[in-house]
């Protein structure tokens, strides 16, 4: 669901995460915004299993924006395969997360189900995440 339609090349080179993301308090679209506290990789597999949960708990009553998009794909070499012969096969998708990035909006909520879906979410994503909230 979160993998690119084309790209240019399949294979792409791993590049380091660094730095603040510029839009630290702004979300839109929502009342509600997770935001990442530390750098990380995040798989298409965990992005949706997080929606999935926020669904789950809302009850189809609330909405969940992804303010996210894999585009780094990662490659993979067999085990036991000796060095040389190429980069290896295509494994997954991951998203590059940068410390300030506003992952997922919700609206439509109250400040209770935000707060044990959010608990709920930062358990699956595995990375440091805080709850803000717009005024």
């Amino acid at each position: 669901m979160f993998i690119p339609r084309k790209t240019k090349f399949k294979k792409l080179q791993t590049k380091a995460i660094s730095g603040i993301q510029s839009n630290l308090k702004k979300h839109t679209g929502g009342r509600f915004g997770i935001i990442a506290q530390t750098n990380a990789m995040l798989n298409a597999k965990t992005i949706e299993a997080v929606r999935r949960i926020f669904t789950k708990k809302f009850k189809r009553s609330g909405k969940v924006r992804v303010n996210m998009h894999c585009n780094q794909s990662i490659t993979k070499k067999p085990l036991e395969s000796r060095m040389g012969k190429g980069k290896g096969s295509f494994s997954h998708w991951v998203c590059r997360i940068r410390k300030g990035q506003v992952l997922y909006s919700l609206d439509g909520i109250n400040n209770y189900l935000a707060k044990e879906a959010f608990l709920l979410a930062s358990s699956k994503l595995g990375i440091k995440t805080k709850l803000s909230r717009t005024p």
